[in-house]
């Protein structure tokens, strides 16, 4: 069985998307961090909120994406509940944001 090679471009885009997750593991991991070192609860600013979800909800958006391809790639076959999993959570930040926000920028 022949499987296709992934072209440069595609293992770019890829290595973009682990770049992002990356990031975005360390910069939770410093706020985890300063709020364990404080000891103060976890509170986000009310100004900081809509732009927060709205945020959260663009994440969702990459993981169930994320979650598709796995569960579409050869032996991807146990991401398949996770992809729909995914697509529960993405639509329950697009949800909890509008709520919040109100203005349907999602």
């Amino acid at each position: 069985m022949n499987e296709a090679v992934p072209g440069i471009e595609q293992l770019t885009l890829w290595r973009t998307v682990l770049d992002a997750l990356g990031q975005l593991s360390s910069a939770w991991e410093t706020v985890h961090s300063s709020v364990e070192q404080t000891g103060e609860p976890l509170e986000v600013p009310e100004e900081v909120a809509a732009a927060l979800a709205r945020a959260g909800t663009r994440g969702a958006e990459a993981l169930s994406g994320v979650a598709e391809a796995l569960a579409a790639s050869s032996g991807g076959a146990a991401f398949a509940d996770l992809a729909d999993d995914q697509q529960r959570t993405r639509d329950g930040w697009q949800r909890a944001t509008h709520g919040l926000t109100g203005d349907g920028q999602e």
